[in-house]
């Protein structure tokens, strides 16, 4: 999970004061004194929370090596200070350091402690987490159950740790397509908060807003809906209005709201959201900014972009001055306003923000961080509309090209930048080119996902429409079927993807003359 992002003018002043007096104390204490090595640890962690990397990983080596030399490899310190370096690493995109101390902290505190020690089944939470973050999600999932299983023993169900660990595997379950499997945790999870801690306890609305995520996810909009409604109102009525946590839930509901197109109820929350955070927080509190940025997002997708615009300006402003202009904030910022000012038509400044944004993340993150190839990704779609081609082709390869380096060429990241440059191949009317692609990402997506994930249907689909196009008819109306029998499977008849994938596969069948077929289909949606 990423740092909390401090307020730079105030929060920020007053947390910096302390490790930096502190560390001026070395020349009586000494660099490896433990008071030195805690004030290097607050240190590092503040400066990790401004975005500031390359300064907070160099004081967690420094801390790393006097600690090791002070207390030893095997030291809860210095096993601390080997997740705190890997967790500042994982934040740069260096996953694979990340996870070599992940596992060495691991090997350590199994060695140190044994295999059921609480401290050891932290680490194997914490190498299960980076594993999840890399797209390895058999290991990922391995460890959560093995953590899971050794909380259970040791604490009992009910647990804080153990309801942690269930969640944790709930998470590597749903990326893994298996929503189900996490839904039926994340009910277990609420069930038992209920039971323990009351309806409006705040890990029990808490509880509720996991399981609505995995419903959302689902497509169960309605049931998501409703949780989340019952965890605001649990929340207003226990702490308040303006409590931070919520104004959480609005910004939760309001997520959904938005995605149903409940457009007016999701920008009333989202201005009371702001107004309330104003007035207890400041104009350029964090939490401020981020609420008017999902303000700005819900006023775009009403197609309402002076307004938009004018918001994002807004954000954009305060999170420079506050967190200054290459920080992740100030980045996503600049990535929305220039996504707004091209769906009104403003490409050159959109490409100016786009290009600003690329050469601060290319500076401060590396060539193959996450979100450098995201935003080299976005500038060569940009691109595309300028109809500026050679350099959108040449962006496009970078970002494969870095992802597959970066990643592994199983990796989804890697899977889905081979599918976004097939669609540009296949737009420029390159079919054998797109084709190969198409078929190198369904294949690896059966057999990694299975048949039935959302990715593999979705990558039946896109080969399918691809063939149809080369008029390989036989194979594309297999690929539609296959997909459409995945689709009622998994979600249901009346999900408002198998609705969608039946009506392609209507029009699909219309298209070749067989009329009868096509009524046929679209009579079983009622």
């Amino acid at each position: 999970m990423a740092p909390r992002i401090v307020n730079v003018s105030s929060d920020f002043q007053a947390k910096l004061s302390v490790p930096a007096g502190n560390l001026r104390g070395r020349a009586n204490l000494g660099e490896t004194h433990l008071d030195t090595l805690g004030s290097m640890n607050s240190l590092a962690q503040v400066l990790e929370a401004q975005g500031r990397y390359e300064e907070a990983e160099a004081l967690h080596r420094q801390g790393l090596e006097a600690s090791r030399a002070k207390l030893g490899e095997k030291h809860p310190d210095t096993l601390a200070s080997m997740h705190n370096l890997a967790s500042v690493l994982e934040a740069q995109g260096h996953h694979e350091e990340a996870e070599a101390l992940q596992r060495k902290e691991l090997e350590l505190s199994r060695a140190e402690l044994g295999e059921s020690h609480p401290d050891t089944l932290t680490s194997m939470n914490n190498l299960a987490v980076v594993l999840e973050a890399r797209g390895r999600y058999d290991e990922a999932e391995a460890l959560h159950r093995k953590v899971l299983q050794g909380r259970r023993a040791q604490l009992g169900e009910t647990h804080p740790d153990t309801l942690a660990s269930e969640n944790n595997l709930a998470s590597v379950l749903e990326a893994q397509g298996r929503c189900a499997e996490a839904e039926a945790l994340h009910r277990k999870e609420l069930e038992s908060c209920r039971a323990r801690l009351g309806e409006t306890h705040p890990e029990t609305l808490t509880s509720m807003n996991n399981l609505a995520t995995v419903l959302e996810d689902q497509g169960r909009n309605e049931e998501a809906e409703a949780l989340h409604r019952e965890a605001l109102e649990g929340r207003r009525a226990k702490l308040g209005e303006t409590h931070p946590d919520t104004l959480t839930s609005m910004q939760s509901l309001s997520s959904i709201l938005q995605e149903k197109g409940s457009y007016e109820e999701a920008e009333q929350l989202l201005r009371q959201t702001v107004k309330a955070r104003r007035s207890k927080l400041g104009e350029t509190h964090e939490d401020t900014l981020m609420s008017m940025h999902s303000l700005a997002i819900v006023l775009e997708d009403q197609e309402r972009y002076e307004e938009a615009v004018a918001v994002l300006r807004q954000t954009l402003e305060g999170r420079r001055a506050e967190l200054g202009e290459t920080h992740s904030d100030t980045l996503t910022s600049m990535d929305k306003l220039a996504s707004v000012l091209q769906a009104r038509g403003s490409l050159e400044e959109a490409e100016k923000l786009c290009r600003e944004a690329l050469k601060s993340r290319r500076g401060k993150l590396g060539e193959s961080h996450a979100d450098t190839l995201a935003n080299i990704y976005d500038l060569g779609t940009l691109l595309v509309k300028k109809e500026e081609w050679a350099e959108a082709e040449e962006l496009f390869r970078e970002e494969l090209s870095k992802c597959r380096s970066a990643n592994g060429s199983e990796h989804e990241e890697t899977l889905s930048s081979e599918e976004k440059f097939a669609e540009f191949l296949k737009e420029r009317g390159r079919l054998e080119e797109a084709e190969k692609l198409f078929r190198i990402v369904l294949k690896s997506r059966r057999a990694k996902l299975g048949n039935s994930h959302p990715d593999t249907m979705r990558s039946m689909y896109e080969l399918g429409s691809l063939l149809t196009d080369k008029e390989d008819w036989e194979e594309a109306e297999q690929l539609f079927r296959e997909e459409l029998e995945k689709c009622r499977c998994v979600h249901g008849a009346e999900h408002e993807e198998t609705i969608s994938s039946t009506e392609r596969f209507a029009e699909f069948l219309k298209d070749r003359g067989r009329k009868a077929e096509s009524e046929e289909l679209l009579a079983t949606l009622g």
